[in-house]
């Protein structure tokens, strides 16, 4: 690590806590900072999912999963949230496209992370099939992001067709 740098995009300017300039993983402790300084600039840096046991060592401590000796899969996809919420300020929910979750599994994950994190949540394909769909899973989003009182992110489609379209309108429409 190096000396913080000043840059600009777009007209924006950014200051970095640091520079890597090495080899060398940044530590935990490092992300965590680096994280956090870009969250206080307005740039949230995070990961398309938490529920990656690849990430032991480096932004989970395997001993918190253990149980009997052996790695706990359903403990870790269970509590992994609070760990990686003490290094990225944002996550991607990666449940949201197949089904959009409901309001306690939304609550639980407000429960595991501190008041400044933030929320991506990509829209189903599901609740864009026809109006009656649409208009139901806007509901259902825009009460859970209620639920939840934080800033959140959705995303669509990323083929800005019909369906996609008409769902965000559905969404502005219940929010407006």
């Amino acid at each position: 690590m190096n000396g913080a740098i000043s840059y600009s995009l777009r007209g924006v300017a950014f200051r970095s806590p640091a520079v890597y300039t090495g080899s060398v993983p940044l530590t935990r402790q490092e992300l965590a900072e680096c994280a956090a300084s870009l969250a206080a600039q307005g740039v949230y840096i995070g990961t398309s999912s938490w529920k990656y046991a690849g990430g032991c060592g480096i932004l989970y401590d395997a001993a918190r999963y253990e149980y009997r000796g052996k790695f706990a899969e359903s403990r870790f996809k269970r509590d992994c949230l609070r760990e990686y919420a003490e290094v990225f300020k944002t996550v991607c929910v990666d449940a949201a496209y197949y089904t959009f979750p409901g309001q306690q599994y939304l609550e639980g994950m407000v429960n595991q992370t501190p008041d400044d994190f933030v929320f991506g949540l990509k829209v189903t394909d599901a609740i864009e099939v026809n109006d009656e769909a649409r208009k139901a899973g806007a509901a259902l989003i825009t009460d859970g992001v209620k639920a939840t009182g934080r800033k959140t992110f959705i995303f669509v489609n990323n083929r800005l067709e019909g369906n996609a379209l008409s769902t965000i309108e559905a969404m502005v429409e219940m929010t407006g």
